[in-house]
């Protein structure tokens, strides 16, 4: 019985074992199989892919062929054209060369004589333009003048006639053509002096001043004003600096008269006579030192205050100035 049973499982083991070699072998078959399929399908490929290469290859051969036709008969055409040209004749390059750097060559004479022509052209406008401006420049400063010099007989015709508005109006377009017009300048002084406005009176004296800083009339005008106006700081410093000026200018007789002007401002009146009867008792007859002036300023300041003898006394001697009454005449009315 055991003998049975070894048989039997020696028999079971190689049935197992024919079994699995069986098994395995089938499926080394399939793989096997399966890749001799795969060859098969490449090798396939190939073929299909050497005849394409094939076909490829004889349709490039006959495409170059044909290329090859049409490039020859083009170089022909070619060749023919230039043995046409050649034999028609074309012209050496140098020879081209040459005429074009003729060519050229004039151009540029013709650029050069045209700036050249135009150059004298803008020289002459400019020249004539310049003529024209300075025609121009002449004619508007005559007719300026004509303008000044109609507008000062104006002027001075209003003055006398009293209308010192209407002047100032006349003036004020003057000044706007010339403002360093003298002229113009002392008529601006003359108006606001006899407007009684002093101090634009003053600005207008200072405004000559700076054009002529040795205008005498002006300085003496200016130093009656601050008289007249109480400004005795700035008298005293514009009469210190300008002293010889003055006397040389209006004379001792007119310093006399600024330092009487100056003590009746301050209202010494004792002083003022004393230097009035100085001055008359010293004064030659009939001689006139300063009569020119015209002392209306200082007429117009005691005419404006009550009537008194200083006043009356002012009065006199500034008529003995203008020569119009004896000096012994005044002395022996008032000092005898």
């Amino acid at each position: 019985m055991k003998k049975i049973n070894k048989m039997f499982q020696i028999y079971f083991f190689v049935f197992i074992l024919i079994l699995f070699i069986s098994v395995n072998v089938y499926a080394i078959d399939t793989s096997l199989i399966e890749k001799v399929e795969r060859l098969e399908n490449e090798f396939s490929r190939i073929e299909q892919n050497q005849l394409n290469y094939k076909i490829e290859k004889n349709l490039l051969r006959e495409a170059f062929s044909s290329n090859l036709k049409t490039i020859n008969l083009v170089l022909t055409i070619i060749l023919v054209l230039f043995t046409i040209i050649g034999y028609l004749g074309v012209r050496d390059i140098g020879k081209l060369k040459n005429e074009y750097s003729t060519e050229l060559q004039e151009l540029n004479n013709i650029k050069n004589n045209f700036e050249n022509k135009l150059k004298s052209f803008s020289e002459k406008y400019d020249e004539i333009k310049s003529d024209f401006e300075e025609m121009n420049q002449e004619d508007k400063k005559q007719n300026k003048k004509i303008k000044v010099l109609e507008l000062k007989e104006k002027i001075r015709d209003f003055i006398n006639r009293n209308n010192y508005i209407k002047a100032l109006e006349y003036l004020d377009v003057a000044l706007n053509l010339e403002p360093r017009n003298i002229t113009l300048l002392y008529m601006e002084a003359e108006i606001y002096t006899k407007m009684q406005i002093l101090d634009k009176a003053i600005n207008s004296c200072k405004k000559i001043l700076k054009i002529y800083p040795e205008d005498h009339n002006v300085i003496a005008n200016l130093l009656e004003l601050y008289l007249l106006t109480g400004n005795f700081v700035k008298y005293n410093e514009l009469f210190d600096e300008f002293y010889y000026s003055i006397k040389s200018f209006g004379g001792i007789g007119f310093i006399k008269y600024l330092n009487i002007l100056k003590n009746f401002q301050l209202e010494d009146y004792e002083k003022v006579e004393s230097l009035i009867k100085e001055y008359l008792m010293t004064m030659p007859k009939k001689t006139k030192e300063f009569n020119a002036w015209s002392y209306n300023e200082l007429l117009n300041v005691i005419n404006e205050k009550e009537d008194n003898t200083i006043n009356d006394l002012i009065k006199d001697f500034i008529h003995v100035l203008q020569d119009k009454v004896r000096s012994e005449d005044i002395l022996d009315k008032y000092f005898n």
